[in-house]
């Protein structure tokens, strides 16, 4: 089976800062960008879209090696106001089907001159809006996803048809694996699934997608989406561990003025910091209405467990809110302690003043 017509997608998804001005963005970067909508291709109401726009950026980039292909000169930066970027190369798929195995083992194994590359051109670009971005600074690690579109086969097949030939070939491209895969992980990788017409269909899975499609632009939107959300929801969490530490040793250290709520005030910025982080991210894209395009952020959300992440993110908010009010209800008691003593104090001294007059 041969790739007549195909490209593929490889995403790296960095943090480089609490949140990013966009507008003063578009002043700043090396190139003018445009704004990186959600163009549909079947109906969907107005809404359906970013919200504010992230901005695309073409960044020149020289043709690299990866898994026995070159990418195309040039690569996409799309800047989210959340504080992440997400870095798109682009390479040729031609060629037999089962030679996209390599390719795909190769995001894991032979990514490091490619990861390289992309961390090198993202410092760039972070240096040249470093002003316009809240709390600057690049995270130490990164999220890549890889999308594998298919426009045409040869001989010429229909995706369910290839999906029904081909499952062991497939399966090995999602997960990756030169290996032969055992029938319990190639029915795993090949589960989620989901087709608009009979004449496309998009396998997900946690490390890479296929989508047999003439033009998916659209999907490969959400998905660089999905990928940075994911990014943002680690980061988020290992930022939340942190703050929890912190919130411990406030509640077991005693400060030598206690009814001072200095612990109280830095924990609070801490839970509005992070909270305000979680929204944005999560409300970054209404999904709502593209039905097609809502299910596939579903089962993209599903493969990466974001859900999860979600409930850890969110139990961690409500450990920190919990601290908050402990500490200032701690704070109060103790200032009321404070005026009461100091109440005691004045009146012993109006005695002691009335006996020396």
């Amino acid at each position: 089976m041969l790739v007549a017509r195909g490209t593929g997608y490889l995403y790296f998804a960095y943090d480089i800062g609490q949140a990013i001005d966009l507008a003063a963005a578009a002043r700043h970067v090396p190139r003018p960008a445009e704004p990186a909508l959600v163009r549909h291709r079947r109906l969907a109401p107005p809404y359906f879209q970013y919200e504010p726009p992230p901005l695309r950026v073409r960044i020149d980039t020289p043709p690299l090696e990866i898994g026995g292909r070159t990418t195309h000169a040039g690569a996409e930066a799309v800047l989210f106001d959340f504080g992440a970027v997400s870095l798109r190369y682009t390479v040729p798929l031609e060629g037999q089907l089962d030679g996209l195995i390599a390719l795909s083992a190769a995001m894991e194994e032979e990514k490091g001159a490619l990861a390289d590359d992309a961390r090198r051109r993202v410092g760039e670009l972070y240096e040249a809006i470093r002003g316009v971005v809240a709390s600057p600074g690049i995270a130490p690690f990164a999220e890549d996803y890889a999308v594998f579109e298919i426009g045409a086969v040869e001989p010429s097949a229909a995706p369910a048809e290839l999906l029904a030939k081909e499952p062991k070939v497939l399966a090995r491209i999602l997960r990756g694996e030169a290996k032969e895969l055992s029938a319990d992980e190639v029915k795993d990788a090949l589960s989620a699934r989901i087709a608009y017409g009979r004449s496309d269909l998009t396998l997900l899975d946690w490390n890479a997608a296929l989508v047999f499609d003439d033009d998916a632009e659209d999907a490969c939107s959400v998905l660089e989406y999905a990928n940075t959300q994911l990014l943002e929801m680690r980061l988020l969490d290992g930022k939340l561990d942190t703050s929890l530490d912190r919130c411990y040793d406030a509640v077991s250290r005693r400060r030598a003025l206690p009814f001072v709520p200095l612990d109280a005030r830095r924990i609070g910025q801490m839970q509005v910091d992070g909270a305000l982080l979680y929204e944005r991210v999560r409300n970054a894209l209404k999904l709502l209405g593209d039905q097609y395009l809502s299910r596939l952020y579903r089962l993209a959300a599903g493969r990466f467990h974001l859900a999860e992440w979600h409930g850890s993110i969110e139990r961690k908010l409500e450990a920190i809110e919990s601290v908050y009010e402990k500490l200032f209800n701690r704070a109060s008691t103790q200032r009321m302690e404070f005026l009461e003593w100091l109440i005691v104090l004045l009146i012993v001294l109006e005695i002691v003043l009335s006996f020396v007059r």
